[in-house]
């Protein structure tokens, strides 16, 4: 009976550390599968952003280049004046296109980013079915514990019952006795009661 007791709460207790171990995991897990979403947002929000200001590039590019082509036509007879102003357009092209190449070229070190990051996510995901896994089998093995040790207990007690019953008969003072024939037959009862229940 001892036995069975110190089992089942040995079994219990260590149940509860498993849980307990489980839902620190899930919330350390949790916590980094928000960060990573978070960061996956952040750096989507930053994407579009860049997208944005390179389409605004592209069109003060084409602005630039059609301003240079009018200035070409209509400024054929000043050629020094010509040649200043599209000299100065053209710095502020190249100028437009180092920045619309650094533009493109941090647009691809985000995606990259964001790859890695949603290869992270799913690493973390999969964790996260792992350790549920894990307790789903753990809770299982408990409850398979618990019935186990209830039914042994179901079982032991009666026999323990019928013992004492037994024991209390035997040691009884013989004024307090049945008639040998009747206290015999009563042993012989429980004693088989006992034997059909263990």
């Amino acid at each position: 009976m001892v036995r069975l007791q110190n089992d089942l709460k040995s079994s219990v207790r260590r149940s509860e550390e498993v849980i307990h171990e489980q839902a620190l995991s899930r919330q350390q897990i949790d916590a980094l599968v928000r960060k990573n979403i978070d960061s996956l947002m952040h750096l989507s929000s930053r994407i579009q952003r860049l997208e944005q200001k390179i389409q605004q590039d592209e069109i003060a590019l084409n602005m630039l280049k059609n301003q240079a082509q009018n200035l070409e036509q209509i400024t054929k007879g000043s050629q020094q004046d010509l040649f200043g102003k599209k000299d100065m357009h053209m710095t502020k092209i190249q100028e437009l296109q180092m920045e619309l190449e650094s533009v493109i070229q941090d647009k691809k070190q985000l995606e990259m980013l964001m790859t890695e990051l949603s290869g992270n996510l799913r690493q973390v995901t999969s964790r996260i079915d792992s350790q549920h896994s894990k307790l789903s089998n753990t809770v299982s093995e408990v409850i398979m514990t618990t019935k186990r040790l209830e039914n042994e207990q179901r079982v032991a007690v009666p026999v323990i019952e019928f013992g004492s019953i037994t024991i209390s008969i035997s040691l009884a003072p013989t004024s307090l006795r049945k008639p040998s024939l009747v206290s015999n037959e009563g042993k012989v009862r429980i004693s088989g009661l006992a034997t059909s229940l263990a």
